[in-house]
């Protein structure tokens, strides 16, 4: 059953513990993105315009932004989750 108020599943505190784990891998994720680090933003540009096709606004720094900024969030919300 899902508690409502809290949107999580009954899993007590070690559904607890591994969700604030997975938040710390993708924040980890999203601030490597956002440092460019080994030129991933670069790579993930680069395979979406060979793959699918992008417009002008979907430049490498578009991709650091946001990935800098979901990093944040995730970090915030995992900080006040503790």
């Amino acid at each position: 059953m899902i508690d409502l108020i809290r949107m999580r599943p009954e899993g007590g505190v070690f559904m607890t513990w591994v969700r604030m784990a997975w938040d710390l891998v993708f924040a980890a994720v999203c601030v490597i993105v956002a440092c460019n680090l080994r030129d991933s933003a670069w790579r993930i540009h680069g395979y979406a315009a060979n793959r699918i096709g992008v417009s002008r606004l979907f430049t490498p720094t578009t991709i650091r932004i946001t990935f800098g900024v979901l990093g944040a969030i995730v970090i915030t919300e995992t900080a006040v989750r503790l």
